[in-house]
């Protein structure tokens, strides 16, 4: 029963949104006033999107005065750099409710339940802020935020343009900031960045060196088996080229206890058994000649300041791949693809597998998982003499 009204509700959605889409062209352009020069934004989400989210609000911080609506797990990344709210999703007790939370996860469906909600409380004239930029698609934090802002920026489309104070999806053109530059922002998030993590303590490791991380959670990492394989053939390249093979892992995995005593020794290999901060493994990617990891949130950290190659096994790669510029595909083999990109004089790169599954969220996918290890290793190999070159 639970999984038909599911299917029944989230086929409404659909329907609605195409309509909505449809009827989006042919709106008038939103305007926005702006009186106390204050914007709220939406953060409250995985440490990843936060991550992605901070040239954003760099470029929003250099003219607005701006509050970040966070979460106890992405506060700490935020917190240094803006000022920040940490929301706390209330625990709720009614049936429906509950039913909300925990199946209609698709914010279409559930604005379309609670809409004349939301509508009522943009009718708030006390508010508190010009803008409440919804960078999310979390719709928790709706009922938290709107109440205190004037206009709304950034829902996906959906409903939220059928309302007179959401202005255009994802655009901040209403106000005065233009982010076609993705070069600007990135160099202003490492600046920053750079200056905050300023002399933290990191181990000494004679460069050059690549960077590998192979922490992440199971459902989304690479089989253990195919981490050995990358680690050996890019320590064996190593020894020919004269660079280190450094391998760390987040504080909360232990992928590395289990891919030590299963690995050839090599004095170009070493490992960092104690786990890195997330501050310490960004002053190490900065100083390696490439960072490689899975498409996870430290990984969105660590590869800003440095080349960097993110293997991805689930989520969206377009979506989720680092920000550059001029991405094409330099490398395809049985369904497995290398793509590159730069910015700022960086190489960014994305390895995948294209399959008929993909995007599939959490779980893991054999055939996505089965990204070859060789092919990975060979685009590492071809990433670095390419930086030779250059």
């Amino acid at each position: 029963m639970r999984a038909f009204l599911v299917w029944l509700v989230r086929g409404c959605a659909d329907i609605f949104t195409t309509i909505t889409l449809a009827l989006h062209d042919l709106l008038p352009k939103r305007k926005i006033t702006i009186e106390k020069n204050k914007v709220l934004v939406n953060c409250a989400e995985r440490l990843g999107d936060a991550i992605a989210t901070m040239p954003i609000l760099f470029a929003i911080e250099k003219k607005y005065d701006v509050t970040v609506i966070t979460t106890a797990y992405n506060d700490e990344v935020l917190r240094p750099f803006f000022k920040t709210e940490i929301f706390e999703k209330s625990v709720r007790q009614g049936t429906l409710d509950k039913f909300l939370d925990n199946v209609l996860k698709d914010a279409a469906a559930f604005t379309i339940l609670c809409g004349w909600y939301l509508e009522s409380r943009l009718a708030n004239k006390n508010y508190e802020y010009d803008v409440f930029f919804n960078r999310s698609a979390g719709t928790e934090p709706w009922h938290y935020a709107l109440s205190r802002s004037r206009y709304v920026v950034g829902f996906k489309r959906y409903w939220a343009a059928l309302f007179d104070s959401i202005v255009e999806p994802l655009d901040l053109a209403p106000l005065g900031i233009d982010v076609k530059s993705d070069s600007e922002y990135i160099s202003r998030t490492i600046r920053r960045i750079d200056e905050f993590v300023g002399d933290a303590a990191i181990p000494r490791v004679r460069e050059p060196y690549l960077l590998v991380n192979v922490g992440c959670k199971a459902q989304r990492n690479l089989p253990e088996e195919a981490w050995l394989v990358i680690l050996d053939k890019l320590a064996r390249f190593g020894e020919s080229e004269g660079i280190r093979i450094v391998v760390m892992d987040n504080r909360e995995n232990d992928t590395i206890a289990k891919l030590m005593p299963r690995t050839t020794p090599r004095k170009n290999l070493i490992f960092i058994q104690n786990g890195l901060s997330l501050w310490q493994g960004y002053k190490m990617a900065k100083r390696a000649l490439v960072y490689l990891g899975m498409d996870i949130g430290p990984s969105h950290l660590l590869q800003l300041p440095t080349n960097a190659a993110l293997i991805f096994t689930s989520g969206d790669h377009r979506t989720w791949r680092p920000y550059a510029m001029n991405w094409r595909k330099t490398m395809e083999r049985a369904g497995n693809t290398l793509e590159e990109g730069t910015i700022e004089g960086l190489r960014k790169a994305v390895f995948y597998k294209e399959t008929p599954c993909r995007p599939h969220g959490e779980g893991r996918c054999e055939k996505c998982c089965g990204l070859d290890p060789i092919f990975v290793v060979d685009g590492m190999v071809r990433l670095v003499h390419s930086l030779n070159e250059s």
